[in-house]
């Protein structure tokens, strides 16, 4: 499945909702349309600070998770996580 997020691609423009908490949680909706209880997240771009955001909040929802080329700046509702620091699992032995 590859969604389009607000206002992206060829999905109606909103008047607002376009932050990484309301993104993350149309994700999770769609989630939860499809009848998906959990999902591997690619996200690349614009669509990081959703996926981050998504995972952060819902890892119970996020069995995997793949960020390219965006940088994480202030994401509200993720400074606990932020500030203990990334723990990043390698897929390499």
């Amino acid at each position: 499945m590859a969604p389009d997020l607000r206002g992206l691609g060829a999905s109606t423009r909103a008047q607002d909702g376009y932050d990484a908490a309301t993104l993350a949680a149309d994700v999770e909706g769609l989630l939860d349309a499809v009848g998906e209880p959990t999902a591997a997240v690619v996200a690349i771009d614009a669509a990081v600070p959703a996926a981050f955001l998504l995972a952060v909040r819902r890892p119970d929802r996020v069995r995997r998770l793949v960020l390219m080329e965006s940088l994480l700046g202030s994401l509200p509702g993720a400074e606990d996580f932020l500030a203990s620091g990334l723990r990043v699992k390698s897929a390499m032995p």
